[in-house]
């Protein structure tokens, strides 16, 4: 089951690169540029993948700029989002390394949701995110990010 779990999450952390680094980053939905929704993505990513309620805010952003309800007059650069999601690529594929079949049904220290629930969770999040920077790319008559599924990669 774990091997199952790392597999598929390289292909979730592919899809996420993919969208990175093809978004027109200061295109906007509901006056959120895709910069938001991608920074948004991977701080989810690496505040709610391992354990929620054990986590330190990454330097170099702004407070709170993860949540999207509040307003922000800034972009932050691809390069900086590319190297923020590098750094969480590896710190989630190094968690997958050490899980087991059994610490799937544990919940971690102090957290309320098992370890699977947490993984599930953001499979689903991180999906909703990259579909509204694909669908913001769509919307203007731009091609659609490279996406890549259980079988290979799509177009």
């Amino acid at each position: 089951m774990t091997d199952i779990i790392k597999k598929q999450t390289e292909i979730l952390l592919r899809n996420v690169r993919n969208a990175l680094l093809t978004a027109d980053l200061e295109q906007r939905a509901d006056g959120i540029p895709n910069s938001r929704y991608l920074y948004h993505t991977i701080h989810s990513l690496d505040k709610w993948f391992i354990n929620p309620y054990d986590y330190t805010e990454p330097t170099g952003f702004p407070k709170d700029f993860d949540k999207l309800d509040e307003k922000f007059e800034i972009t932050i650069s691809r390069e900086q989002l590319a190297e923020y999601f590098d750094i969480v690529s590896h710190k989630i594929m190094g968690y997958l390394t050490e899980i087991t079949a059994e610490m799937l049904a544990e919940k971690p220290p102090n957290c309320k949701y098992t370890r699977l629930e947490l993984i599930l969770g953001q499979f689903r999040h991180a999906m909703c995110h990259v579909g509204i920077v694909m669908g913001m790319a769509m919307a203007e008559g731009k091609d659609c990010p490279q996406y890549v599924g259980v079988d290979g990669i799509y177009k």
